[in-house]
């Protein structure tokens, strides 16, 4: 397995497919690993015998609104590990709440996007979003 550049946790499988299918069509060829779960995502990621396999990554891309957990404890806990507090973290989530947007810099999230709620606009955010990472070789 590729070491992952991206990591993205979503537990929508539609947007995740959405989010992989913009980047492929920017031309990113980071390897994404998806998570649909933040308890699996931070058991993985915070494992120290796993701490090699995630050397390489450059940004984690979280939704906030997880079935099994709240975004803002996968991010807490990203933040307080020393190899993740300073890997960028976009916040893509349908939240558009401005106790959420704070909430979320506070906690240390580089970004905060919220999701259109039509899927045409989805995949425009998403391609911002890839246009973003080449442009500035996150």
């Amino acid at each position: 397995m590729q070491k992952p550049g991206i990591i993205l946790i979503e537990d929508s499988f539609d947007d995740a497919e959405c989010i992989q299918r913009g980047f492929q069509e920017e031309n990113i060829r980071e390897t994404i690993l998806h998570f649909s779960k933040g308890q699996e995502a931070l058991k993985k990621m915070l494992d120290p015998g796993s701490a090699a396999a995630y050397k390489d990554v450059r940004v984690v891309i979280l939704d906030l609104r997880l079935h099994d957990m709240d975004g803002r404890e996968v991010l807490t806990r990203l933040k307080e590990n020393m190899h993740f507090k300073n890997i960028p973290v976009v916040i893509l989530t349908t939240s558009d709440k401005d106790t959420d947007i704070n909430e979320c810099r506070e906690l240390g999230a580089s970004s905060y996007i919220s999701k259109p709620a039509s899927m045409e606009s989805f995949q425009r955010a998403v391609i911002t979003i890839a246009q973003y990472w080449k442009m500035n070789k996150l």
